[in-house]
């Protein structure tokens, strides 16, 4: 009877705090001048960290046992991330290709497009290639069904029960959240997916089957290509890497500039946004590398910006601060 007891309370325990040794991150990719980076979020859409990929241009991802998989357009490539390290696993590369656009996992193998549609297993051996028309700007698997994102602005689905052959589900097509929508994820209950916007910050949007959206986040960064979710054990916090700094703003409240003082003891991009209380971004500005010291710059704010309460966050490599500010006018 004690011993049954025992199992009983240690399955408990498992089950009550075993699991809760785990967080929930989102994963986004973006793309800027022929570097990619992959972001690990908070589910508030605080950065925990990035891993940055010089001339890689990473793109749609797929989840596989809590591990992200995702494919490169330069480079006709799947590779598996440690999103701890950023370390890059290459699991399929296809010399006679050019490049994979939508990466999609049907729990046997991996779907790539690069004019036709490519699927490969688990070991990256290629298993056929079908006829396939659409430019695929993300794609996943979603109740038995392949569903896939183009460049025209549609969500369509496919039956792919008698691959090679593919039948069309003409009824099941919709639009995604904006135009600018990259990358297709389904998490079990909802499709994900990025903004790519030019010069502006993009979001990352969770939503439902008719397009419409459950939650939304800013990106971190331009030219988002994709965003899943995925439930591992905590990762560093943010600004714990060894790099640190430290912001002031004034005036507060402000009627035409800020001046902001920041010090820093890494060198790095400094980047500042401006964005209301519900998150979206109002003004933004990259600035260049600054080197370790104190330095001070002018903002000019925009006219267009209301009287109101804003935040102006700074970020700096995988780091971030906010300052809570008032525009008077």
């Amino acid at each position: 009877m004690n011993k049954i007891l025992i199992i009983i309370f240690a399955w408990l325990a498992f089950g009550f705090y075993g699991h809760s040794q785990n967080n929930e991150y989102i994963v986004f990719t973006a793309y800027q001048n022929f570097n990619s980076r992959l972001y690990v979020l908070e589910m508030d859409g605080t950065v925990v960290n990035y891993h940055e990929y010089l001339n890689y241009r990473l793109q749609d991802m797929t989840v596989i046992n809590n591990e992200v998989f995702v494919s490169d357009a330069f480079i006709p490539c799947v590779y598996k991330v440690d999103i701890y390290t950023g370390e890059l696993e290459l699991i399929v590369h296809d010399t006679w290709l050019f490049y994979f656009y939508g990466l999609a996992w049907d729990g046997n193998y991996f779907y790539v497009n690069e004019w036709d549609l490519n699927r490969y297993d688990i070991t990256g051996q290629k298993d056929g290639t079908a006829d396939f028309d659409e430019d695929v700007m993300g794609a996943t698997f979603a109740n038995g069904w392949y569903w896939m994102l183009n460049n025209e602005n549609e969500i369509k689905c496919w039956d792919f029960d008698a691959w090679p052959d593919l039948l069309e589900i003409p009824a099941q097509h919709f639009l995604p959240p904006t135009p600018d929508c990259r990358g297709l994820w389904y998490d079990g209950e909802y499709f994900w997916t990025a903004e790519s916007v030019e010069n502006n910050i993009g979001k990352i949007y969770r939503f439902d089957f008719d397009g419409q959206v459950l939650e939304q986040w800013n990106a971190p960064a331009f030219r988002g290509w994709g965003a899943c979710k995925v439930d591992v054990p905590p990762l560093a916090v943010a600004g714990n890497n060894n790099t640190s700094f430290e912001m002031t703003v004034s005036p507060n409240p402000a009627k035409d500039f800020l001046n902001i003082s920041f010090t820093i003891d890494h060198p790095g991009m400094v980047t500042l946004l401006i964005h209301d209380l519900e998150g979206t971004v109002v003004q933004q500005k990259s600035i260049a590398t600054f080197p370790i010291g104190k330095h001070t710059c002018k903002w000019a704010i925009e006219p267009n910006i209301k009287i109101g309460t804003y935040i102006i966050a700074m970020r700096l490599n995988n780091c971030e601060l906010r300052q809570k500010i008032i525009v008077s006018h």
